[in-house]
């Protein structure tokens, strides 16, 4: 399925397309995910061993930002499996962080078993691979992180300002 992927952003793409149309919570089937998941774990060894190899704790800069690694990749799957059987959530791809939103209070717990936070400021629930050490003091908006960094929405509804 991921033969033709040759880097770990595409692969990462390209993933959570098919997981967001074959989940078995999304309506897919447990085999046909799990094949997904095994392509997709080969697919990131081909990429690794094919030169995209980075010691697990140290990672790799390309113009300022931060390479994932095979590793990266597996925790993002699996937190996307978790999430995905969760009812009720809107969840939003933004750079290399997930945003949680909708109907989170009834799952919290499960969110924190998962190793999401909570954003106070945001009123949403996040995760990111790591520990994330801010730079500045200026803190950003929902709205000013999705023009930055991108937005996809891979369940729920879409932010409002792109539905418009």
């Amino acid at each position: 399925m991921f033969e033709n992927i040759r880097n770990f952003a595409d692969l990462k793409k390209a993933y959570h397309k098919a997981a967001r149309e074959n989940h078995p919570d999304m309506g897919g089937d447990s085999e046909t995910m799990k094949r997904i998941n095994n392509d997709f774990e080969r697919a990131a060894k081909r990429i690794e061993r094919e030169g995209e190899r980075f010691d697990s704790e140290q990672r790799a800069t390309e113009n300022g930002k931060t390479t994932e690694t095979a590793s990266d990749l597996r925790d993002f799957a699996e937190i996307l499996n978790k999430l995905f059987g969760l009812d009720g959530l809107d969840i939003e791809l933004c750079g290399s962080w997930l945003w949680i939103g909708g109907n989170t209070y009834a799952h919290r717990e499960a969110l924190k078993a998962a190793g999401c936070k909570w954003s106070k400021g945001k009123q949403r629930w996040y995760w990111h691979k790591g520990d994330y050490v801010r730079k500045g003091k200026r803190r950003y908006d929902m709205d000013e992180i999705r023009a930055m960094h991108g937005s996809e929405t891979i369940r729920g509804s879409a932010p409002k300002h792109l539905t418009a």
